[in-house]
């Protein structure tokens, strides 16, 4: 503390700023990570929607060429 008391003051007012500064950053960090979540799983969603898309050209194929041998 200095002799005229603004030491304490100016270590709390730093304190604050940092605690509110930290929070900022935490905020910001949870906003990315929600975004790049949200991003994975549009991605996830789109190559499911591939995938089922995919094994419905198979099955198409397959059952197209089963009917036909068994004809």
């Amino acid at each position: 503390m200095n002799s005229d008391g603004t030491g304490v003051s100016n270590q709390n007012s730093t304190k604050e700023s940092s605690v509110s500064d930290a929070k900022k950053d935490t905020g910001l960090q949870s906003s990315d990570i929600l975004e790049k979540a949200r991003a994975a799983i549009a991605s996830a969603e789109h190559a499911s929607a591939a995938a089922r898309a995919a094994a419905q050209l198979v099955n198409v194929k397959f059952g197209s060429s089963n009917l036909e041998g068994k004809s």
